[in-house]
């Protein structure tokens, strides 16, 4: 095998390693959106649940300082 074939060789392993690993990290940002998108869900859901209760305490407080 010429030396020429042998680097061709050698950058050919090189490429598929990097498109692998290309490939691994392009898998973890997916999976990094989607649990980001999640947990932005979850605070928003959290959030209006807040705004809900504290609607509900200014309401009741409203109420009882009619009644009294």
């Amino acid at each position: 095998m010429s030396n020429n074939q042998k680097r061709i060789d050698q950058l050919t392993l090189e490429m598929q390693v990097a498109v692998d690993e290309f490939n691994k990290i392009q898998e973890k940002i997916k999976e990094l959106v989607l649990a980001r998108d999640a947990l932005k869900m979850k605070a928003f859901s959290c959030d209006e649940r807040i705004k809900e209760l504290q609607g509900i305490e200014k309401i009741e407080t409203t109420i009882t300082e009619v009644v009294n």
